[in-house]
């Protein structure tokens, strides 16, 4: 990975961090309210329905297909033909999604009783979990259309406006937890997600203006390229959507035991996906131009070479957070969410349940960069195959393991479908390019392994000798363990701390250090 695009990773890292910590105190706020109760429960159903739709639709798998084709349509075409190109895909996609809102609005009840909360045993949940699921229908809508945006400000390798806009829909759930729960319940809450998907689009506007795509919005008829795109889109969608799919299958099956643990699953996996989205899509995100750009022009060893660094990237960042999130799973969780109605027993369940989730963090941190590797070669069959297995895993394990083990199993069935997902990949992707799991490759994670070992025995003691103080006993191990890890790290010279500090610090104070 190249000094500029780490920047713009460091950039887009760093608007995601606001982003997921704005979305922990989004849930520590409503949770506070309501504690690990039917509410909670029904709210978290309720958004599984949508967002799947969001993702299905519009999110990874449009990214994915609609920025080499733009790129490709910019070189041969020009930039004008390109921009019509994004303004009918806008539409369609706009249309698409508004299409299929309505008919799960018609379809409400059926999906609530037979897909949400088939086998649950609380009465109460249903009938709240389809007003508001009704109500957030409208979210997909806005989010479809900004997804679109987004992928043309990523094209021009604007990453901005696409990393801030997050941060605005969550202060819009915030601020609805704060001033419309009181009043109008859950329904206030929901209504925070619908203006907050609104803001998310708005914001992309001025840019997208300044490119001249607010000019003759209109689809005449679709053009060859619209049609290739949404042809491409169709493998896609699946196993684009798959972390979606397998959060939207452990919700539903923890609902079969009760209300506390779909609440409990839900905040566990908030902390847990917290370290992935921040860093592994942030690296993902500004890679598939270049690697896009690189499958058009034939450039297959430069593609090898960034591929195999955005991985071991993203690997050693996620592989230590993994082993520290599990050692002091209970820590995190009392610190983030024992407030309020949220008592300690539910502290209990929900690290429980983080601390077994850690184990696939690595899995499910090579899902947003792994498929769109795959899909800059044109290749879209392999992460087809590669999700559906993942995915009947899932499946499988739960209805194997759910009398005997409970919640458990619904966590082992959701991180083994990631394992299964990105090992099928990675060694497709290494017959494909060749030599991507090469010497070097084994070499860097061996060292990161070691390095991450290291920070065990190190967060174990500082926890014995940590303060009462609930703040500190987070910190303290957390800060010690990072010590640890850069030092071990610069012992082995790892390339990839060099590539993380060359991005943060700019090159005129590194040429005066060196």
């Amino acid at each position: 990975m190249d000094k500029r695009l780490a920047r713009f990773a460091i950039i887009t890292t760093l608007a995601f961090i606001v982003s997921r910590l704005l979305g922990l105190l989004r849930d520590q706020i409503i949770v506070a309210h309501t504690g690990a109760n039917y509410q909670f429960s029904a709210y978290v159903l309720a958004m599984q329905i949508p967002d799947t739709i969001f993702v299905l639709l519009s999110g990874g798998a449009l990214a994915s297909t609609f920025i080499p084709k733009f790129l490709e349509v910019k070189g041969n075409k020009g930039e004008r033909y390109a921009l019509k190109l994004a303004k009918d895909i806008l539409l369609v996609i706009g249309i698409g999604t508004l299409i299929t809102c309505t008919l799960i609005w018609l379809l409400t009840p059926y999906i609530v009783d037979h897909v949400l909360l088939r086998g649950s045993n609380d009465p109460r949940v249903p009938q709240l979990t389809s007003e508001l699921l009704r109500l957030v229908l409208l979210q997909p809508i806005f989010l479809s259309l900004s997804t679109v945006a987004t992928s043309i400000l990523q094209s021009y390798e604007k990453f901005l406006i696409p990393a801030i806009a997050p941060i605005f829909y969550n202060l819009s759930i915030i601020a609805s937890a704060i001033f419309l729960y009181p009043m109008f319940g859950m329904i206030g809450i929901a209504s925070g997600v619908v203006i907050g998907a609104m803001l998310f689009l708005l914001l992309h506007i001025p840019q997208l203006a300044r490119l001249g795509l607010s000019k003759g919005l209109g689809i005449s008829s679709l053009s060859w390229e619209v049609k290739d795109i949404l042809l491409h889109m169709g493998p896609r969608l699946f196993c684009q959507a798959t972390i979606q799919i397998n959060l939207l299958i452990a919700v539903a099956f923890a609902s079969r035991i009760g209300p506390a643990e779909v609440a409990a699953f839900r905040l566990a996996w908030v902390v847990f996906f917290l370290p992935i989205s921040v860093f592994s899509a942030s690296i993902g995100t500004v890679t598939l131009p270049r690697l896009s750009q690189n499958a058009v022009e034939r450039e297959l060893e430069s593609f090898r070479r960034l591929l195999q660094s955005s991985i071991t990237t993203v690997t050693f960042i996620i592989l230590p957070a993994s082993i520290g999130l599990g050692l002091i799973s209970t820590q995190v969780i009392r610190l983030l969410y024992e407030h309020g109605k949220f008592g300690r027993s539910d502290t209990i369940a929900t690290a429980s349940i983080l601390s077994l989730m850690s184990l696939g963090m690595v899995g499910y941190g090579m899902l947003d960069l792994l498929p769109r590797a795959s899909y800059a070669l044109s290749k879209t069959l392999p992460p087809v195959i590669s999700s559906l297995l993942g995915t009947i895993c899932n499946i499988s394990i739960v209805e194997l393991l759910i009398s005997r083990m409970g919640i458990e199993s619904v966590v082992i069935g959701f991180i083994t479908s990631a394992l299964v997902n990105s090992t099928i990949l990675i060694i497709y992707l290494s017959v494909s390019i060749g030599n991507l799991l090469d010497r070097t490759f084994f070499t860097s994670i061996g060292k990161q392994i070691v390095a991450s070992a290291s920070i065990v025995p190190v967060i174990y003691v500082t926890q014995q000798f940590a303060s009462s103080n609930l703040f500190l006993q987070v910190l303290a191990p957390v800060t010690c363990g990072l010590i640890v890890y850069v030092l071990v790290s610069v012992m082995f010279r790892q390339k990839e701390l060099e590539i993380i500090v060359r991005s943060l610090i700019p090159e005129k104070i590194l040429e005066r250090v060196s």
